[in-house]
């Protein structure tokens, strides 16, 4: 019961955060007197003001709004993944102010024919490849993001900067060789450093690696850089 009041307590003042000057606030003496009861709150974590409901009305579209601004296919949902097969491609470039956010799809399995590749080892790839591309020599202060798609055929890369596929070619065969060949611990996989540490799988993320890099990346063309019409 402890947890929860604290829970919800830092939940309220994380919104308050952002809200301060909402008008739909109201002081809860209720919930107010449950906290101070634990005696686990000094008067620097005193509550101030709770909200009467995490979403002000006045923040929520109505319907009427809504339907104003109808949903758009997001980019990622027009590609055509009857033909996709794995390779490397461009997902998309954003443009923020003068820079370039390029974010590339690494497709490692054909979608919808192949078997998705399975929690643990997709987990494992995510630790070994953050951490390659986190000390990478070149590519470490561009790398924005690296992390699993949630169809799991694959993952998405973004680095700070305008490219094309071809341009990391290079790049991906250094990350995948050092995925395929690496043995220990993996990097993260401790209970303090990670939320999920034991759905972890080397074994399986050294053969889907070595897969990609025999059946893809060692002798990818055109066809496998540049999405299918």
């Amino acid at each position: 019961m402890l947890s929860l009041l604290l829970y919800h307590y830092d939940c309220l003042l994380f919104y308050h955060s952002f809200c301060p000057d909402s008008t739909n606030f109201c002081f809860s003496h209720a919930f107010q007197n449950a906290i101070l009861k634990t005696g686990c709150l000094d008067q620097n974590r005193k509550p101030q003001y709770v909200p009467s409901r995490l979403i002000p009305t006045s923040k929520i579209l109505k319907k009427t709004e809504r339907e104003v601004f109808p949903l758009k296919k997001i980019a990622s949902f027009t590609i055509d993944h009857i033909k996709l097969q794995p390779g490397i491609y461009v997902s998309r470039k954003d443009h923020i102010g003068a820079d370039t956010i390029t974010t590339f799809d690494l497709r490692m399995t054909s979608p919808n024919e192949e078997p998705v590749m399975n929690t643990a080892e997709l987990h494992t790839i995510e630790h070994l490849g953050a951490t390659f591309l986190r000390n990478h020599p070149i590519f470490a202060d561009k790398t924005v993001y690296f992390g699993p798609m949630g169809c799991r055929t694959g993952f998405y890369l973004l680095l700070a900067g305008d490219y094309e596929s071809k341009d990391i070619v290079g790049l991906m065969i250094e990350m995948f060789e050092f995925i395929r060949d690496f043995k220990g611990d993996v990097p993260g996989a401790s209970p303090k450093d990670c939320g999920n540490y034991l759905d972890m799988n080397l074994g399986m993320a050294n053969y889907l690696a070595n897969r990609y890099l025999e059946n893809t990346l060692y002798h990818i063309d055109e066809k496998h850089l540049v999405y299918p019409e």
